[in-house]
């Protein structure tokens, strides 16, 4: 029956992605009305998805994408992620799900899922780096650090220095303006991306620390 192809196929696929509660659903709704492919050693035995590799080669790349962009909440990460979703979702639109088998259609309501999840993930991202910019503002400069040092860019090193120097000064600036709020009455939402810039911090100053240590030697 369905329900233990179902079950079969959601441990197949379940390494791509968090299923939505309603995925479920979805899945048996496709099986129910795509016919089932008979062969000689029983029901769907060779069945294999069309998207199999599509699937694969999505897989690969974003993996690639995030060796290459690796500071969290850059602009130009979330730019490049954004653009790379929104072409696959342009590959998959090209694709004619009702010429797809069983599992090909399942691979597609996955992989489109996934794209929009993803979309929606940056929109969310973007919101939580406005939050947090009042408190890092010293932030883009530590991410042009390191995306320059990826493009193989020529440091300066006197002007680098200055720029760390300046730097310094603004995060000094900032503490004295935190710690005199120390004792002030900080609403839950405030406090919230509080929390989130410290684990943010610590993001940005693995990324300065490694970045020095690259030049450094």
């Amino acid at each position: 029956g369905a329900t233990p192809d179902i079950i079969l196929l959601l441990s197949r696929i379940a390494p791509m992605m968090p299923l939505p509660r309603w995925a479920p659903i979805v899945l048996l709704a496709i099986m129910a009305t795509t016919p089932t492919i008979t062969t000689s050693q029983g029901p769907s035995a060779t069945a294999q998805s069309e998207l199999r590799d599509t699937v694969s080669l999505y897989t690969t790349d974003l993996s690639a994408l995030n060796r290459r962009w690796t500071v969290a909440y850059a602009a130009a990460r979330r730019e490049r992620f954004r653009a790379f979703q929104k072409e696959w979702q342009g590959r998959l639109a090209r694709i004619d799900f009702d010429r797809l088998g069983q599992e090909g259609r399942i691979d597609y309501v996955l992989l489109n899922t996934r794209l929009t999840a993803e979309l929606d993930r940056l929109t969310r991202e973007e919101q939580l780096a406005t939050d947090m910019g009042p408190y890092v503002p010293f932030a883009p400069i530590i991410t042009e650090f390191e995306e320059a040092r990826r493009r193989f860019n020529p440091i300066d090193p006197q002007s680098s220095g200055a720029t760390l120097a300046a730097m310094a000064k603004q995060i000094d600036s900032l503490t004295r303006v935190v710690r005199a709020r120390a004792n002030a009455t900080i609403g839950r939402p405030e406090r919230i991306v509080g929390l989130r810039t410290v684990a943010y911090l610590d993001d940005l100053q693995r990324t300065l620390r490694d970045w020095h240590r690259f030049y450094a030697g």
